[in-house]
């Protein structure tokens, strides 16, 4: 799959995923820290290519994706304010109802950035996902795609949880985000669930 801004996706379906765009950063209860130093602003690439936390995401309706490889670049601006500036998915494949489909995900064009808002380290939000998703049958399998659409996930990513030790942001279940375009359902709800890991600085969360 294609490669967009930084390396990402979902398993989503997820994925991701989620997990939106031009909103100014809102004050949260729980700090962003950069060690050692803390200097800001600071970018940070979250990424879930450990095949343990893969991105991943199912929708009400039962169509879904997991990706091998999801990343976000995020620009910590200041403690309390973060924004995703890109995003990528590669490798995702259809789960559910979307098996034996390929998935080519990526942000919605000009929905970047999505404002990040973390009330406490166990309560994560990226605000105003926006994610246009292409599924299609997957070259050399003999099986057809069961739902060869186009579809737009929107929505707010929540329930996210911090680890320190990890360095990383962790969504299971989680709720929010809305998949359009899925037949039988044209307005879905879908949860995400998988690990987004920073891989280039010691960043931690504390309330």
């Amino acid at each position: 799959m294609k490669r967009f801004s930084k390396k990402s996706v979902l398993p989503f379906v997820g994925v991701l995923s989620v997990c939106a765009f031009a909103l100014p950063g809102v004050a949260s209860a729980a700090s962003w820290f950069v060690d050692p130093g803390g200097a800001f602003p600071a970018t940070t690439v979250l990424d879930s290519s450990n095949a343990a936390n893969r991105l991943s995401f199912t929708t009400a309706a039962g169509a879904g994706s997991t990706c091998a490889v999801a990343t976000f670049d995020v620009d910590i601006r200041s403690s309390s304010d973060a924004i995703v500036t890109s995003a990528g998915f590669l490798n995702c494949m259809g789960t559910g109802l979307s098996v034996n489909c390929t998935l080519t995900a990526a942000p919605t064009a000009a929905s970047l950035p999505w404002t990040i808002t973390n009330t406490t380290t166990t309560n994560i939000t990226i605000h105003n996902v926006d994610l246009t998703l292409h599924f299609e049958n997957t070259p050399g399998n003999a099986t057809a795609c069961a739902t060869p659409i186009t579809s737009r996930v929107t929505g707010n990513l929540e329930n996210g949880s911090w680890s320190n030790a990890g360095r990383e942001v962790t969504y299971t279940n989680a709720p929010g985000l809305v998949a359009h375009g899925i037949p039988g359902a044209p307005n879905s709800a879908a949860t995400v669930t998988g690990t987004l890991a920073s891989t280039n600085l010691n960043v931690t969360m504390r309330d």
